[in-house]
């Protein structure tokens, strides 16, 4: 099952347990649509996540889902006011390897995407 959150719930319901908080719990996929890449995207561009791993209070990681594009975050929930508190990635293995460093236990899944039409 995954775990989708808006952008504002990632930042304010950071000390709450996922099954605490105001999330879509689904194992129906919500609509997304791929990322027009005419400019790169921006975490303010992106209404819903999907969450990799969340440890309340300390550490989260999440993955763009709408719109669909590559991009992760890794909010240091302690800072997430500062400008170090959200790390910016592009890619799947950069965010895996930062994952490892941080001592966050990322689990591998399958996620079947339907074609877009």
């Amino acid at each position: 099952m995954s775990i989708f959150k808006s952008t504002p719930h990632i930042f304010s319901k950071s000390w709450e347990f996922s099954k605490a908080q105001d999330s879509v719990r689904t194992t129906m996929l919500p609509q997304t649509d791929k990322w027009d890449k005419k400019y790169p995207i921006e975490i303010s561009d992106v209404e819903l996540w999907e969450e990799i791993h969340h440890q309340p209070g300390n550490f989260g990681v999440y993955a763009a889902w709408r719109p669909y594009a590559d991009l992760f975050i890794v909010v240091h929930y302690l800072f997430k006011d500062k400008d170090y508190g959200i790390e910016i990635y592009r890619n799947e293995i950069d965010v895996k390897a930062r994952s490892r460093q941080l001592g966050i236990g990322v689990e591998e899944k399958e996620i079947y995407i339907p074609s877009q039409p």
